[in-house]
């Protein structure tokens, strides 16, 4: 599916599960202007991209111009913003970085 946050695209995959109190954030929802050429230092380019199969933990935080791959876990509370390219992966923490590779999930209870 794809949605668009003021005028970005927010793209997620199939079968991906999101937890509550997730927050997408394709924009800053306002500018941050060089003082010398007057240009726009903030202008986001690619919205956020999540792959297939991925599952977003409570609270999370993604923000624009974020990548995040298929396969791939966003701990709770994370503050997610950049491109993680590499798939099978767990993504966690402010700033979130790859805690763990060669991971995946499924929906089966504990």
């Amino acid at each position: 599916a794809t949605l668009h946050c003021n005028d970005m695209p927010i793209t997620i995959g199939d079968d991906c599960m999101f937890s509550w109190g997730i927050n997408l954030m394709a924009s800053d929802y306002h500018q941050i202007i060089d003082n010398e050429t007057s240009g726009i230092r903030n202008m986001p380019t690619i919205g956020i991209i999540i792959g297939n199969h991925v599952w977003v933990g409570m609270d999370a935080l993604i923000l624009k111009d974020t990548k995040i791959s298929d396969n791939s876990v966003v701990a709770a509370r994370s503050v997610v913003s950049g491109t993680f390219d590499e798939p099978n992966v767990i993504i966690a923490g402010t700033p979130a970085r790859v805690i763990k590779s060669g991971t995946n999930w499924k929906r089966d209870f504990v």
